[in-house]
């Protein structure tokens, strides 16, 4: 049996995290994608965040990932993970695993927000907007050391980057 590998993203939202997973997946088609999203959607009928319901979020994200994991999945993390904290706790959880880490550049607030204006669902609140831009929190180069493979990619860059990452990932992970 393959070892499980876990990709996570961190960018603030609307940086692409999930077109970028979507497209990736694509390409090598064996992605399990672990959205919090998804599980919020799923549990409450809602994408609203609200902090009391964030640990039974958390609980079923990754009792999901360990799940697929432990089969030998390729796992991917689409959630917006902003603090070193946040970013910590996944390494720290999920330790006996391969990470592959993907860093997403911080575009400028109005670019954000025209993205949200734009977005045909899911639309976010622009205070939360506001919020997420600047609680985010860039990985340092010390944080990146805990993780096994590093990808700083623009949004206007993406095309250029999935087939480079999709090749890697078919190397190092392969059907």
């Amino acid at each position: 049996m393959k070892q499980g590998i876990l990709i996570i993203l961190s960018g603030p939202a609307l940086t692409g995290k999930s077109t970028f997973l979507g497209l990736i997946n694509k390409e090598i088609k064996v992605l399990k994608i672990v959205s919090t999203d998804d599980i919020r959607m799923e549990l409450y009928q809602s994408y609203d965040f609200k902090p009391e319901r964030e640990k039974e979020i958390w609980d079923l994200t990754y009792q999901r990932i360990e799940d697929l994991l432990k089969e030998g999945a390729l796992v991917a993390l689409d959630a917006t993970l902003r603090t070193i904290e946040n970013r910590g706790a996944i390494v720290n959880r999920f330790k006996g695993f391969p990470i592959v880490y993907f860093a997403f550049e911080k575009p400028a607030l109005e670019v954000l927000l025209e993205r949200n204006r734009n977005r045909k669902w899911k639309q976010f609140p622009e205070e939360a907007i506001h919020k997420m831009f600047h609680d985010y929190q860039f990985p340092t180069e010390s944080e990146k050391t805990y993780y096994f493979k590093v990808f700083d990619v623009p949004f206007d860059q993406y095309s250029d980057k999935i087939r480079l990452i999709s090749d890697w990932l078919n190397i190092n992970y392969g059907s």
